[in-house]
């Protein structure tokens, strides 16, 4: 498909509602991408070459970075190249200016292409594209991003999700689970549910499991004061304040066509830090599909983090997390640090939007669903809490893989570096 004739279908699809034409742009797009990728699997496969995507490319981040970071400190990688597709490729490759085994490129540009047919290596956190598939010899480690509470990919139940139908969803997914070579799971609760959410047992995959934990999560177990005080300086925020660290999950009812899932404010946060005292500041970290909202940003001690490539970062300085569905609560579990669950809309969001996969009751800290009670949920819980045994089942169950050595172990079961044949 030329450029001339998909900018004039993208125009009509604009003006128009019609699923035949959009049926026809997609299908004309993904024959044209799929093109670009075999023209470049002639390319003989470089072994020491590893490509690394995050959030499609919307990030430099999580646990592809985290493997990436490891690589890169670690002297028995040093022949090894690294690629990093990315959107905001031209910010980041300034960064690396200089060194030549790290390069960045656009997404769905020609380096794409060439990067994921050459790569013996692809380390990825959100599903690759479909017009990617591994040729022989090819390793695919899907990391995904994260413990579901909600329920995910092909476990969905209800088909209203604003972007894509259930069937197409679950036919995406499934496609995915075909071409993946390793996960590394978190917990048995971890397997269990990915498997069903990405179909792994129809796609012959069920055992691609890794039992090392999260890459990311390696610094969580990890840490000293010392980098907290360093963090809370770069970030810009005083050291006499107290963090509360807020991660609202996306919902299906924030869509907004033509922009996407916009952020709604969910409480008056001015009203809030008054009643908390002014110990406190509270840092917004948005879901990666989430776009800002500037009303819940019109106040002095609400300071936006969403785009802080590091989650690592605002955990580790942050004093009690308040969360709803995000699957932020179970990587946070391991700094057994309190944790609020502000669930306003708890019965809809179960019952017409995703549905979850366990009882609420096993969440290891309050749930508040009225914002009249919300300050004296967070005073309470701030100065009565214990690591009690509910939240020490909490992580057993759900952080039951992983330490600090976590990264490590992953490279040697899935890249090492005499490329032994796996």
């Amino acid at each position: 498909m030329t450029r001339k004739l998909k900018n004039a279908l993208k125009k009509l699809l604009k003006k128009s509602d019609s699923k035949f034409l959009k049926g026809l742009f997609n299908k004309l797009s993904f024959c044209r991408r799929k093109l670009r990728y075999l023209k470049n699997c002639s390319i003989p496969i470089d072994d020491k070459l590893v490509v690394f995507e995050s959030f499609n490319g919307r990030a430099y981040s999580d646990n592809p970075r985290a493997v990436f970071e490891e690589m890169m400190n670690d002297p028995a990688y040093k022949d090894f190249n690294f690629i990093w597709i990315s959107k905001s490729w031209k910010q980041l490759s300034i960064q690396f200016e200089g060194n030549d085994r790290v390069k960045f490129v656009g997404k769905n540009s020609g380096g794409y292409f060439q990067a994921y047919a050459t790569a013996k290596y692809w380390v990825n956190n959100a599903g690759i594209a479909d017009v990617l598939t591994p040729r022989k010899g090819q390793i695919y480690i899907e990391t995904w991003h994260g413990t579901p509470l909600k329920r995910i990919c092909c476990d969905i139940i209800y088909d209203n999700f604003p972007l894509r139908d259930l069937k197409s969803m679950q036919k995406k997914y499934l496609t995915v689970s075909k071409k993946i070579t390793y996960m590394p799971s978190l917990s048995e609760f971890y397997e269990e549910k990915i498997t069903s959410a990405f179909r792994l047992r129809d796609a012959g995959k069920e055992n691609i499991f890794l039992k090392t934990g999260y890459p990311r999560n390696s610094r969580l177990y990890n840490s000293e004061t010392k980098d907290m005080i360093k963090l809370k300086i770069n970030i810009g925020i005083p050291l006499d304040k107290k963090v509360i660290l807020y991660t609202p999950t996306w919902r299906n009812t924030e869509y907004v066509k033509s922009q996407g899932f916009v952020y709604q404010k969910t409480f008056e946060i001015s009203k809030f830090l008054k009643q908390v005292g002014d110990d406190y500041i509270i840092l917004l970290r948005l879901h990666y599909l989430q776009k800002k909202n500037p009303d819940a940003l019109a106040n002095e001690n609400v300071i936006d983090v969403s785009d802080v490539n590091d989650i690592n970062d605002l955990y580790l300085i942050t004093d009690m997390l308040i969360t709803d569905y995000s699957s932020t609560m179970f990587d946070f579990a391991i700094l057994k640090r309190p944790m609020l669950f502000y669930m306003y809309d708890k019965e809809s969001y179960i019952n017409e939007q995703t549905g979850i996969y366990f009882s609420l009751e096993e969440l290891p800290g309050p749930i508040v669903q009225e914002e009249s009670k919300l300050a004296e949920a967070f005073l309470n819980l701030i100065n009565n809490f214990t690591y009690d045994e509910k939240y020490q089942k909490f992580n057993a169950k759900f952080n039951q893989y992983g330490d600090k050595n976590t990264t490590k172990e992953l490279l040697r079961l899935c890249i090492p570096p005499n490329n032994v044949n796996l």
